[in-house]
Order: C-alpha cells, then structure tokens, then sequence
C-alpha cells in the first residue's frame, strides 16, 4: 500500500510526498484523519517516472510550485475542487498530460503547466 506524507498544520492537512515513489497513481483523500486535506506541498510528487493518474479530493485548495514536476507519464489529473490555486511549475515538463478534469474553477500562475 502506498502511504501518503503530510503533515498537520492548524487543523489542515499538507501532503508533502508518498513512501512509494514508484506509483502509477494517487488518489488523495478528502481528510486523514479528522483533518481536511488542503494542499499539495511543493515537490511533493515531483520527479515520479512512472507516475499516469492523479484524484484529489473537493476539499483540495492548492497545489504548490512543482508539486508535479518532471512527471514524464502523467497523463490524467481528476480534481473535484470547488476552488483550486496552480502555482507556478506545479506541472512543469508532465510531457504526457493531456487531461485534466475539474468540476470548479481553476486559478493558475504563470507557467504553471510550462
């Protein structure tokens, strides 16, 4: 099973990485815990070579600079956030992403798929 990192700030839930960095895909969960989970930590998954699917959750609100970065396999992220911010690189060089679904509005940063 591939566990999630994160840690636990003023009752929110930060994810900052996965203890298998060979996983094709992640589904993050809406709250660990009793805690929401917020965000997605910079360089969280960053660099996963095998890496095709991601699912985040509604309560999902950030996803932080190269978060996703050099994920050559990604191809598909599904987000069920009602408001999500993309920082800047957070999908820097996923040369295979062709998809991303989303029921709400995303705010995107400057070269935040570049």
């Amino acid at each position: 099973m591939d566990e999630l990192l994160y840690v636990v700030n003023k009752y929110e839930v930060y994810i900052t990485g996965i203890t298998n960095v060979d996983a094709e895909s992640i589904c993050i969960p809406e709250y660990i815990g009793d805690f929401p989970v917020k965000e997605i930590a910079s360089c969280a998954f960053s660099n996963m070579k095998y890496l095709k699917s991601v699912f985040l959750p509604e309560t999902m609100t950030m996803i932080r600079s190269y978060a996703f970065a050099n994920c050559p396999k990604l191809e598909f992220v599904n987000s069920e956030s009602v408001d999500l911010i993309i920082h800047y690189g957070a999908f820097k060089d996923c040369t295979s992403l062709c998809q991303f679904v989303t029921d709400g509005t995303v705010y995107l940063s400057a070269f935040a798929f570049s």
